[in-house]
């Protein structure tokens, strides 16, 4: 005797929110599980636990941007520190009313 026939799968629409499972094995299909997981246990929506992930990606991402860029920044020397010094005391001795102060005598 032979078997049943399997039942006609419910069409796209009448799934609603619930989707088939994949058995595919790959990183995609177990983080989905994961969000899902943490979804129901916080009782928030699944867009809004995938949100918080990706804004904490940012910041981390952000941060060692930050951290990168000001290790590796132009350092500034002691020269350059030196000439700023300088302009500031011309500009202080030269400050006069009725004088240009970025015109200095040479």
């Amino acid at each position: 005797m032979a078997p049943p026939p399997e039942p006609p799968a419910p069409p796209p629409w009448a799934w609603g929110h619930v989707r088939p499972r994949r058995s595919t094995g790959g990183v995609l299909a177990k983080a989905e599980e994961e969000v899902e997981v943490i979804a129901e246990e916080t009782g928030m929506k699944t867009w809004m636990v995938i949100a918080i992930i990706v804004l904490l990606m940012l910041g981390i991402a952000g941060l060692a941007g930050w951290c990168t860029w000001r290790f590796f920044r132009k350092k500034r020397k002691a020269k350059d520190d030196q000439a700023a010094k300088e302009r500031e005391t011309r500009v202080e001795s030269t400050s006069v009313v009725g004088l240009n102060p970025y015109l200095t005598r040479s």
